[in-house]
Parts: structure tokens; C-alpha cells; sequence
């Protein structure tokens, strides 16, 4: 089997039988990285669904993601280690290994210190951030620890919206949901309907909806929450609002109101890139390759220019 039907199965499957077994018949055709990548992913779906039936297998695939992907030694911080790091915790945590979950936590919370000071995109930062953050409250009052520290930290994550987004970093969308549905009660009542709050509450709700597999209704929130940044002249948020509407019309099957929504995007490098990508991806399943392909080359021609 090619490459990318072997990277289409697994991107595909849904069950922790199907990922287990896409991944290994992936393991032969790529390098360790992509397959770090999807041990990463593998890992947080059985720490996840199978709630500690079988941490021992969990913790191999946590263990296989973060060799894996720490291996640059630039010493840079990377927001993909960070979540290993915070894998590792998780499982460790299920083991009743504390110091060992504390130490992966820690490590982990460096590393996203030191994206934040670096100004990191903080939409992919922060649902991470906070996961860490949470389960450093699990682990300390564990170990009975009543650091200084942990009642600030119980502060920085009392905000719902916080903790739906920690919850969604964990693939915990239905835990996610609820919180999230008491952050926007919460934001309405406080900063109203038109809030940028509230847009930024739907377009949660548009990522919980999209992991429970209701497209529809990811589809529904994300229109929201885009109606309410524009008003408010968010434009770079606005750009994502349009990349996450483009990725669920694919999904859903809507190839050419995607490619339509694709092309309202600024030309602005990455994210132009980004948007070759998905319409490349959209020119595929509509079986226009040499379409598909000349939106990938662009794409790569981008990239080389950085």
C-alpha cells in the first residue's frame, strides 16, 4: 500500500482497534518522526478510551512518541514534545508513579514557559498549557503536596473555558462540552451575545463538535463565530475560523463551497500555505490532481522561501 493511503487509514480511523492497526502497518514505510507522531496520537487515545485498562501499552507508545520526537538538539522548545511530556505524565499518573508524573509535568510546563515568552500562536498553546497545569493539580494533591503554588494554579484554571480546552488537548470532548457550554452561558450574561468571548466559546464548541463527529454542527458554531469576529475586525482569528470551516466542508463533502471559503484567505506566507494544503487536499477528492498537485507545489515553494 502507498504512503499516503497508509497515512489516509490512520488519519481515517476512528476506533482504538482501527488506529492500532493502521499504525502498524505504517511502521514499515515511514521515519520515526511521522511514526512518532502517530504514536503521540495512538497513545492519547488509549490513555483516553480504554481509562487505564491497559496503561502498560499506552505507556510504550508514549515512551516510542517522545524519543522520537525529542530529538533536536538545538534545545529549542517544541509544543509537540510538550505534549509527549504531558502523555508520559498521564500514564505515569494511571501507574501511580507520581514523582515520575511530576517530572514529565514540570518538564513539560518549562517547555510551553518558554513558547509563551516567545510569543507561540497561543490558540495552539494554551488548550495545552492548561492540560498540563491540570493535571499538575492531580498529581500534587496526590503526593499531598500543598506547594505555594497550587492554589495560583487552581485560580489559572477555574475559567470553563479553560479547562474545555485542557479537556479537548486530552481528546476528553465530552467533558470539554460541558464546560465550554458554562463558560458561554457565563460570557453572555457578563459581555453578551456579541462578545469577542462568545466567538471565541463557539468556535470551541466548533473543535468539541468536530471530535464528538457532529460536522454539522461544528460547521453551525464556526459560521457563529465567525460572524462575531468579523463585526469585530479579528482578522487574523478570522482567517483560522476560515481554515477550521474549510477543513469541515471537506470532511462533510462540500469540496467546492471549501475551495469558495479557501480563497477568501489573505495571501499572508504560512497561512497561505496552509490554505494550498487543505485546497489541495479539497482538488484531490474532487479528483482534479493536477489541480491538487500545482496547489501543493505552491504550497512547498512557500515554505522554502522561510
Amino acid at each position: 500500500m502507498e504512503k499516503s493511503n497508509l497515512e489516509k487509514a490512520f488519519q481515517s480511523a476512528k476506533t482504538t482497534e482501527e488506529m492500532l492497526a493502521a499504525f502498524k502497518a505504517m511502521k514499515s514505510a515511514f521515519e520515526e518522526r511521522v511514526l512518532g507522531m502517530a504514536a503521540l496520537k495512538v497513545g492519547l487515545k488509549l490513555d483516553q478510551d480504554q481509562e487505564g485498562e491497559d496503561p502498560e501499552k499506552a505507556l510504550s507508545f508514549a515512551t516510542r512518541a517522545l524519543k522520537a520526537l525529542d530529538r533536536d538538539d538545538s534545545g529549542k522548545p517544541s509544543l509537540v514534545v510538550a505534549m509527549a511530556l504531558q502523555l508520559m505524565s498521564s500514564v505515569n499518573f494511571g501507574l501511580k508513579r507520581f514523582n515520575d508524573s511530576l517530572g514529565y509535568l514540570n518538564r513539560a510546563n518549562r517547555a510551553l514557559g518558554r513558547l509563551e515568552e516567545e510569543d507561540f500562536d497561543v490558540w495552539d498553546l494554551r488548550p495545552v498549557l492548561h492540560a498540563v497545569q491540570l493535571e499538575l493539580v492531580n498529581v500534587k494533591m496526590a503526593m499531598g503536596r500543598r506547594d505555594e503554588d497550587l492554589g495560583s494554579i487552581v485560580l489559572n484554571l477555574a475559567r470553563d473555558t479553560d479547562l474545555a480546552e485542557a479537556y479537548v488537548t486530552l481528546l476528553n470532548f465530552k467533558d470539554a462540552l460541558g464546560f465550554c457550554m458554562k463558560a458561554l452561558e457565563i460570557h453572555k450574561e457578563k459581555l453578551g451575545q456579541n462578545s469577542v468571548e462568545v466567538a471565541h466559546n463557539m468556535r470551541l464548541f466548533a473543535v468539541i463538535y468536530k471530535g464528538l463527529e457532529e460536522h454539522e454542527r461544528a460547521l453551525e458554531q464556526n459560521a457563529l463565530s465567525q460572524r462575531v469576529l468579523k463585526n469585530w475586525g479579528l482578522s487574523s482569528n478570522f482567517l483560522h475560523a476560515d481554515i477550521d470551516a474549510a477543513n469541515m466542508q471537506i470532511t462533510l463533502g462540500n469540496f467546492d463551497e471549501a475551495i469558495k471559503t479557501l480563497k477568501r484567505i489573505d495571501k499572508a506566507s504560512e497561512t497561505r500555505a496552509l490554505v494550498f494544503i487543505w485546497m489541495g487536499k479539497a482538488l484531490c477528492n474532487q479528483e482534479r490532481t493536477a489541480d491538487a498537485k500545482r496547489c501543493l507545489e505552491l504550497a512547498c515553494g512557500i515554505f522554502d522561501k522561510r
